[in-house]
């Protein structure tokens, strides 16, 4: 649970690298639509995204003290990522159309129905400027277009425009795909097994298959070009599921699409085995961020391309009733009860 109140957080807990923070702040922001950010405001982002199986974050904030102890206050973090604390418009989420209105604005002002990325920021730094402005709260992340529209290039799209990137110093539309239906099946398959390539051959989960994207579009753009892959949901929309994706570009056998397919939700026994082998190797007083560690690692070391490893907000819902730190106790308390065992 999260306090946003300044009076009950909590003095202690996990150290963050200051990029890491950033990149926290600037994803709350794109999911927020709002260049405003309050503390309320991010905490409320946390949750959500403490549940998404996928999260690109391994380990997540639960008190604002992590950002004072590198940026000395939570304004001066927010600064630091180029967004504001609180004030006026924090946590105003713009609408869509909102968005595509700025997009077709921003365009207006460039001359020309190509737009890139940076067109679209100094548009928005400007309007911010303007008290008088209808666009003065528009986010400046690109998570707030993935978020809404899959990507900044499919909103030009939708707002009638194309996505450009420069090229010899000159504004040139960038390919951009909206759906898996614009890919050639080749080129979704070969992805899958490039990232299987990448991992030793071992079939990618869909948390994996995320992480090659993002190295593979990082590379890309390191070298000054650009990269535009889709992300699982899209196979799952293309091939049915991802296991039927996997078969499908030969990383698995046929007996194995069926049970993989076939498998039901991770059960509460299942959860139960995986947090037992975590206390026995941490002991009773293993942190939140050591459970996140060692089933990150349980996945990576897998040989099933739909492995299950509880998160732990799983931990905490099902075995806790919502308290990590009370699940673990559980376990804990079993362990140490069972004959010539212990927990630690």
């Amino acid at each position: 649970m999260f306090d946003a109140s300044a009076g009950n957080l909590r003095a202690l807990g996990p150290k963050f690298e200051g990029q890491e923070l950033l990149a926290m702040l600037r994803a709350a922001a794109g999911w927020a639509g709002a260049m405003h950010l309050s503390w309320a405001v991010f905490a409320s982002w946390v949750e959500q995204e403490t549940d998404q199986p996928n999260s690109r974050f391994a380990r997540l904030p639960s008190d604002v003290c992590a950002f004072r102890r590198v940026f000395g206050s939570w304004s001066g973090a927010c600064r630091e990522a180029g967004l504001q604390s609180g004030g006026p418009g924090a946590g105003v989420r713009v609408s869509d159309g909102t968005l595509l209105l700025a997009l077709r604005a921003t365009a207006e002002q460039v001359g020309r129905e190509v737009v890139r990325f940076e067109d679209y920021l100094a548009f928005a730094e400007h309007a911010a400027r303007d008290p008088e402005s209808s666009f003065r709260w528009l986010p400046r992340s690109r998570d707030a277009f993935r978020s809404r529209f899959g990507s900044f290039g499919a909103a030009c799209s939708k707002a009638g425009l194309k996505n450009g990137r420069l090229v010899g110093g000159e504004v040139q539309e960038a390919r951009v795909a909206v759906a898996a239906a614009d890919y050639h099946e080749d080129e979704l398959l070969d992805a899958l097994r490039q990232a299987a390539e990448s991992r030793g051959g071992k079939p990618p989960t869909e948390a994996a298959f995320r992480e090659w994207l993002e190295g593979a579009e990082a590379s890309a753009r390191g070298e000054g070009r650009v990269l535009t892959l889709l992300a699982p949901g899209a196979y799952r929309q293309r091939f049915g599921s991802w296991p039927d994706a996997l078969h499908r570009a030969g990383l698995i056998s046929e007996t194995q699409r069926r049970r993989l397919k076939q498998r039901r939700e991770i059960s509460d026994d299942e959860i139960w085995e995986t947090v037992t082998a975590a206390v026995r190797e941490f002991g009773p007083g293993i942190k939140r961020t050591q459970y996140q560690r060692f089933a990150h690692r349980l996945i990576e070391e897998s040989d099933d391309p739909d492995v299950r490893v509880p998160s732990h907000a799983a931990v905490a819902r099902r075995l806790g009733g919502g308290n990590f730190r009370a699940a673990i106790e559980r376990v804990a308390d079993a362990l140490r009860e069972e004959p010539g065992r212990a927990a630690g």
